[in-house]
């Protein structure tokens, strides 16, 4: 019995594999056709950028609808655009505009400079990250990211004074790029912090930046008058063509980011940033090709040094997270930022646990009678969780190494009435997994209507598939679906303890409370969140 499911968790782990290798595969090729056809349509058929970047958006808009509605169902997904109405507009309407301007400015590169040079200003991502990271947020790197810097810098500096296509817009363009999207990350993470999902920032985003588009399109268009000049110098293709090539345009946006998402999902960051940095490497090469650029030995030093900078960037922040990881834990009371560096480091401290069941292939946590693709999920899931957990959660596994069961930590989230406490719980999956959802138990003490007094979670995602006739206000979209992961799970979670539901109550007791007597629920809820911290 012990070499069968050797042998189903090794097809696991090669299917997995698999994936990783067709994802890298797909993602380099619709980059590369993404960015070719940007530069086709705006050197080529001058269509205004403002245009490209409204189909680009618009696919993005297509694209994430229909992936929420197959997810989570139409019902949950106008519950979460009903709470971006309520409670996030004004910062939503913010990173829209972020990625507009994201968008546009790269365009604008692409318009004046070649392709090769757009694509070495973009590689110095690292660079404007760690700079307006120190100015934005306060926060220092070690010496070793900032020597990783120089190759970075000085890579630059070469291709710029070398490159024959420099032109001063397209420069400018490239590198506020880089600035305004490493600002569209800060926000993006501080949206995560407050329970949205990435595919949900995606949409909400698109949908507000396509609106803001279309305004600004109409509003030019009636502000400005037609100029012969313009029109003459329009491509003589017809409109049919031109849109159907928007068109393709924005469904290669789309899907490259579509793809760059699952892989983030699949690896660790490390090899995502490793395959990235190749991905630019090739695109550099076979752009340069593509269009005959005249390249200098100064102008190849320069993206060489560029491309060495970043994996030596990548390379030093993996050190430096390790690092931090073997300094001591410190359960915290009040400030929100050694909150933030506890669960952090019990993260890398888990993540630890996860890589060593990787490497090692050990066998023994896994559950007798598992079906394979039980096992293949978890396998897959674990790894990626305990690198990449939403903001607020640790992942890690128990004593016993059993890849079925995981040990939870829960930051209470902010603005709500259990910040600052550190929940424990397992999350337990069944043999016949996905097509049954894991269960959650709380271990430290919870005072919530959606969780039982012997602290099992009842909420929608945790549910069985299909209908329930006994709670019709429960709709089959909102429970669990096998397409669901473990994330999805958590920001569930997350959700819950910032938003509790006492129409069909777990724990009675707290619902009569939460309803009539908040001032003794808060009081409540203070008291447990002293005991985590305490218990931590």
């Amino acid at each position: 019995m012990g070499e069968f499911h050797d042998k189903k968790a090794a097809f696991a782990l090669h299917s997995t594999e698999s994936k990783v290798g067709v994802c890298i595969a797909a993602w380099y090729v619709i980059s590369l056709v993404t960015l070719w056809t940007n530069r086709y349509v705006v050197a080529k058929l001058r269509v205004d950028s403002n245009l490209l970047s409204l189909a680009q958006l618009g696919m993005s808009v297509v694209g994430g609808l229909g992936s929420e509605l197959y997810l989570v169902g139409w019902t949950v997904c106008m519950r979460g655009i009903r709470k971006v109405l309520d409670d996030g507009l004004k910062d939503m309407v913010l990173l829209a505009g972020v990625r507009i301007l994201t968008v546009l400015l790269g365009l604008t590169a692409l318009k004046y400079i070649a392709v090769s040079f757009t694509q070495t200003i973009k590689s110095s991502a690292p660079f404007f990250t760690v700079v307006l990271t120190y100015f934005l947020l306060g926060q220092r790197t070690g010496w070793r990211v900032n020597f990783s810097l120089i190759p970075i810098v000085s890579g630059l500096i070469f291709c710029s004074l070398s490159d024959s296509s420099f032109h001063v817009i397209g420069f400018i363009a490239a590198l506020m790029s880089n600035c305004v999207d490493c600002i569209q990350n800060v926000l993006t993470k501080r949206l995560l912090n407050r329970s949205y999902s990435t595919s949900q920032l995606q949409l909400y985003t698109s949908i507000i930046a396509v609106a803001m588009q279309l305004m600004f399109i109409v509003y030019n268009w009636m502000a400005t008058p037609p100029d012969p000049a313009l029109e003459a110098n329009k491509t003589d293709r017809s409109m049919t063509f031109v849109f159907l090539v928007l068109v393709a345009d924005g469904m290669c946006f789309y899907i490259q980011s579509a793809l760059a998402y699952m892989l983030m999902s699949l690896v660790s960051p490390v090899t995502h940033s490793v395959a990235n940095c190749v991905k630019r490497a090739l695109i550099i090469v076979l752009s340069i090709y593509r269009y005959g650029e005249d390249v200098t030995p100064l102008n190849w030093c320069g993206m060489m040094l560029v491309i060495f900078g970043v994996y030596a960037f990548n390379t030093a922040s993996r050190l430096e997270r390790e690092q931090a990881a073997k300094g001591p834990i410190i359960a915290p009371v009040k400030s929100t930022f050694v909150q933030t560096s506890t669960i952090s480091t019990l993260s890398e401290i888990r993540i630890e646990k996860g890589i060593a069941f990787e490497k090692d292939g050990r066998r023994d946590g896994l559950r007798e009678g598992a079906s394979a693709e039980a096992i293949s999920r978890c396998v897959t899931f674990f790894p990626c969780m305990s690198r990449n957990p939403p903001e607020g959660v640790s992942v890690g596994l128990g004593d016993d190494d059993n890849i079925f069961n995981w040990e939870i930590l829960l930051v209470g989230p902010p603005d709500t009435l259990y910040e600052g406490g550190f929940f424990k719980a397992v999350l337990e999956f069944p043999s016949d997994f996905p097509n049954m959802p894991p269960k959650m138990t709380f271990k430290s003490e919870m005072w919530h209507p959606n969780v039982y007094p012997n602290g099992v979670v009842c909420i929608s995602i945790l549910h069985p598939p299909g209908e329930d006739q006994l709670n019709q206000q429960e709709t089959a979209d909102e429970r669990w679906r096998p397409i669901l992961g473990v994330e999805s799970i958590l920001v569930s979670v997350i959700s819950m303890l910032s938003d509790p539901n006492d129409d069909s109550p777990a724990n009675i007791d707290a619902a009569v409370e939460w309803r009539n007597d908040k001032d003794g629920f808060k009081k409540h809820c203070r008291r447990i969140v002293r005991k985590s911290q305490e218990d931590i």
